[in-house]
């Protein structure tokens, strides 16, 4: 009940605030002339319609205000209360067409009338109308600073951009500089070609504040755009005196240096610029992105860019986009281990966006490192449950650690949430492979089978089950039928050679093997795989020289390769 309590008292003091109004010269006298009785029955509906617009209900407060007027029909109180109620519930015709009237029907000046029917007029997007209301209210009012500014930005929506500099210019002369109508003139100036009388309200701006380094840095900058090369390198450099580790300025050292070509001493800032924490993290990010290519192109770059995503490391500690910033450049050096490292530091600090995961799986993938990919999707799974794309990842890394078991059990659970068919299919896929590995050659076909439904013409689905088969060495002439129509689909494509090769090297077919595994190798490059394919093709021929150098060179790809080392001591 206190609360309903607070909501009567407040509306009391409105009602009160607007009936004070009759004491003003001139203000509704006709209301004055009213009977005792039609005063007593208008204030009840003034009152009520005051007190339900308090809580919400603004059909019932809208009915007591339109009572109100029954009873004395010039209110203009009661007319600004219902254009107050219809903006407040998205009514804009009748919010406008009352809150006109109220500013007809008062006869003395009143701000918040003049107020409410210019911010209604501009939510109409009926520009001209709420820029000539400011007007207005700025003749009536030319104390009140705010009425200046709203002119100004009202004849800008109605693109008067030369009525806007002069409410703004006003304001300035009457008030003096303030920060957001000089940055507005500014910018207004620079669009009319008038660079002199931005640099002008700026510098006055500047002038204005000198102790504050901020308005110095908006002046460099105007300058600059200004084409002013000198004075904004003067200014850049003044805010170095008083300043000499502001980022800012240290920035626009940099730029201006480079301008005339002098890279060194454009780096000397630049480095400053990254150390300066007030410099935002994103700012120094657009700066640093530039330097990605550079870093494999001379030491001299690469250590530059080096220095510079340390800065930011060292500025920035606690933001995960430093750690990835020093990731990429790492990646992009070349250096896979490095840049693994500060990926999963940034992740330890913000893991929310999928994206960077995925460039930690990019990594794994580089360094063919299974385990590394297997435990880092399996960190992400625990974040991003609902993500199909995670189980494809994480199920073909559990299949390539040997752990088919969980290979089966991801899949599965990859296939409730994926509603694609390549996403399906990449699932059934690596069901098949799992099921194979665990020896169950049934469950195995009947998962690429079920690959195939979902898409006859999956070159890849084709391909693995052709290959799938290959190893088992059976239904071959099938299998034989899957992979040319997997090449038909992508001719260019070594790792379905390389199937081609192996399943004619099974039946016998060993001179056109020969060929085809040599395809695979021009097109794919060398790969451990295929070398080893051609190692069994030549011992099968009996080339055994040409077998051991082929296992050898295979082997130098894949050290811990085991298959690859028994074939090779067995011609040894």
């Amino acid at each position: 009940m206190r609360i309903l309590r607070y909501v009567q008292i407040l509306t009391l003091l409105v009602s009160l605030s607007f009936f004070s109004c009759k004491s003003h010269k001139g203000a509704g006298s006709k209301q004055d002339d009213v009977s005792y009785n039609t005063r007593k029955v208008y204030n009840h509906h003034y009152y009520e319609g005051a007190k339900l617009k308090a809580i919400g209900d603004y059909v019932a407060a809208a009915r007591e205000f339109n009572l109100a007027l029954a009873e004395i029909p010039n209110s203009h109180e009661a007319m600004y209360q219902l254009a107050n109620i219809y903006f407040k519930d998205k009514k804009l015709d009748e919010a406008i067409h009352w809150a006109e009237l109220a500013v007809k029907k008062n006869p003395d000046y009143n701000f918040w009338y003049f107020g409410q029917l210019a911010q209604m007029y501009s939510t109409a997007k009926q520009y001209s109308k709420s820029a000539e209301t400011f007007a207005t209210m700025v003749a009536k009012e030319p104390e009140r600073k705010s009425n200046y500014e709203e002119a100004g930005n009202q004849y800008l929506n109605d693109k008067k951009p030369f009525e806007a500099v002069k409410y703004f210019e006003k304001s300035i002369s009457k008030f003096g500089p303030e920060e957001s109508i000089s940055r507005k003139l500014e910018a207004l100036y620079f669009d009319l070609g008038q660079p002199n009388e931005a640099n002008r309200i700026v510098k006055k701006l500047s002038d204005t504040y000198p102790s504050d380094i901020k308005f110095l840095g908006l002046l460099a900058e105007s300058y600059t755009k200004a084409n002013k090369i000198s004075e904004a390198k003067s200014v850049y450099l003044k805010m170095l005196e008083l300043d000499a580790t502001n980022g800012y300025a240290s920035f626009g050292m940099a730029d201006i240096m480079r301008r005339e070509g002098k890279n060194d001493e454009s780096f000397f800032y630049l480095s400053k610029g990254f150390a300066d924490k007030r410099v935002s993290i994103s700012h120094k990010i657009k700066v640093i992105s530039s330097y990605y290519f550079l870093v494999t192109k001379d030491e001299k770059s690469k250590k530059q860019a080096f220095e510079l995503s340390q800065k930011l490391l060292e500025a920035h500690p606690e933001d995960a986009t430093s750690y990835q910033v020093y990731s990429d450049m790492l990646l992009a050096a070349a250096m896979l281990d490095e840049s693994r490292e500060y990926m999963k530091k940034g992740l330890a600090i913000d893991g929310k966006d999928y994206r960077v995961w995925q460039k930690l799986f990019g990594i794994d993938v580089k360094l063919s490192n299974n385990q590394f990919l297997y435990d880092d999707s399996k960190l992400a799974l625990e974040l991003f449950a609902t993500q199909p794309g995670l189980f494809i990842i994480h199920s073909q890394a559990a299949l390539r650690i040997g752990n088919y078991d969980k290979a089966i059990e991801t899949a599965m659970q990859g296939l409730d949430i994926s509603f694609k068919a390549d996403e399906k299919i990449q699932l059934y896929l690596t069901l098949g492979d799992a099921w194979f590995e665990k020896g169950n050659y049934d469950k195995s076909d009947e998962y690429f089978e079920k690959a195939l439904e979902v898409d006859q013409q999956n070159a890849s689905a084709l391909n693995d089950y052709a290959y799938n088969l290959f190893k088992r060495n059976t239904k071959l002439q099938k299998a034989e039928e899957m992979v040319l129509k997997a090449l038909d689909l992508e001719p260019n494509s070594g790792s379905y050679a390389d199937t081609y090769g192996c399943i004619l090297m099974a039946t016998g077919k060993l001179a056109e093997a020969e060929k085809w595994i040599k395809k695979a190798l021009e097109l794919e490059g060398e790969n451990a795989e295929i070398l080893e394919h051609l190692g069994d093709v030549y011992a099968k021929q009996g080339k055994n020289a040409l077998a051991i150098e082929a296992y050898k060179k295979a082997l130098s790809l894949e050290p811990q390769n085991k298959s690859i080392s028994a074939k090779l001591g067995k011609l040894g």
